[in-house]
């Protein structure tokens, strides 16, 4: 029967132990220091894009560090060359906003959308036309 205040001694210095380091992290908590570092973006991760850009990386709910592949910032030229920076913030909110009152009938893939782009401005439109008339009355 030696062996039962044997351990029991024994795991009165491990359960002590653990409560001696329980304290210290508590007091670091406290401190503000959780002992792990802070993640960080290094600005030269961070991919520098247009507000036009910006607008249409965030519909996609795409996240700050992804950078655009080479096929969406040609697709991005191509869709915008030609027009004023008016009419490109113009046709990316009239675009943008017909998308997302689509509900699941939308564009998943912003290369898609881009090389895409004269039809979607037409459907949007056209859309948008169809809200503003007035609806036919039955015939009976």
């Amino acid at each position: 029967m030696s062996d039962g205040p044997r351990a029991l001694r024994a795991m009165s210095k491990k359960l002590l132990a653990q409560a001696a380091e329980l304290e210290v992290l508590a007091q670091q908590l406290e401190q503000g220091d959780t002992g792990t570092p802070e993640p960080t973006v290094d600005e030269a991760e961070v991919p520098v894009l247009t507000p036009c850009q910006q607008r249409l990386h965030d519909h996609f709910k795409r996240r700050p560090t992804t950078a655009w592949t080479r096929q969406e910032r040609r697709a991005y030229v191509a869709a915008a060359k030609g027009k004023t920076k008016e009419q490109w913030e113009a046709e990316i909110e009239e675009v943008l906003q017909d998308q997302g009152s689509r509900g699941e009938y939308h564009t998943r893939s912003l290369v898609t959308l881009l090389n895409q782009w004269g039809q979607k401005v037409d459907e949007a439109r056209t859309n948008a036309d169809m809200s503003k008339r007035t609806p036919r009355r039955p015939m009976l």
